[in-house]
């Protein structure tokens, strides 16, 4: 009898961190990205220029002017890696998907800057980034009373407990222990993260 080992996970063989770079130096791409830190950001025009590749485009451009990348030394094939298969599991409807989370990251950057959230440490503004990104990922397209009245797979998981938001966090959690997507591996933020999911 042969041992059946749990299927894995690849990201894809393409180095997805070179896509990512090149679509951060596309004119059209540079031209919407003049306005990544405005309210206006024009989210629709960003997806038709970069498909599955918008959410790894924008978070890293705007982890970059923030000097979030750096600051935690973070490697940017992986974090390449993480937001694309996150942009995979955000399903194609017709508004809870990858165009929303990147809508929710960039006005959630917007927020970032106001007065009131000045010497915010960078782990916390790093955290509500990707919260922001991946508040729906996996999202079904209809609400928690649907689940639980349908008694769905998710709603017995969850208890009938905030359904759907339970499973974005996991999904997230999910994404980010795929090979090649923990871009908190080796990090101190990986325990920190841990800490504060407990």
């Amino acid at each position: 009898m042969q041992l059946q080992l749990p299927k894995k996970t690849y990201v894809h063989k393409i180095n997805t961190a070179v896509k990512v770079r090149k679509w951060q130096q596309n004119p059209a791409a540079l031209k919407i990205m003049e306005k990544i830190e405005d309210w206006d950001f024009d989210v629709f025009g960003m997806a038709n220029l970069c498909g599955n590749y918008m959410l790894a485009v924008v978070f890293c451009s705007i982890s970059e002017r923030r000097g979030l990348l750096q600051h935690f030394g973070l490697n940017i094939d992986t974090v390449c890696n993480f937001w694309i298969q996150v942009a995979q599991e955000y399903k194609k409807n017709p508004y809870h998907n990858h165009m929303h989370g990147v809508d929710v990251l960039t006005n959630t950057n917007y927020y970032l800057k106001s007065k009131i959230f000045e010497g915010l440490a960078e782990l916390d503004i790093l955290a509500c980034l990707v919260s922001a990104a991946c508040h729906d990922v996996g999202h079904p397209g209809n609400n928690n009373p649907f689940e639980i009245n349908l008694e769905s797979e998710l709603a017995v998981r969850y208890n009938d407990i905030s359904v759907l938001e339970n499973m974005h966090a996991a999904k997230t959690w999910e994404i980010l222990k795929r090979q090649g997507c923990d871009f908190l591996e080796g990090h101190c933020l990986s325990l920190h993260f841990q800490k504060t999911q407990e």
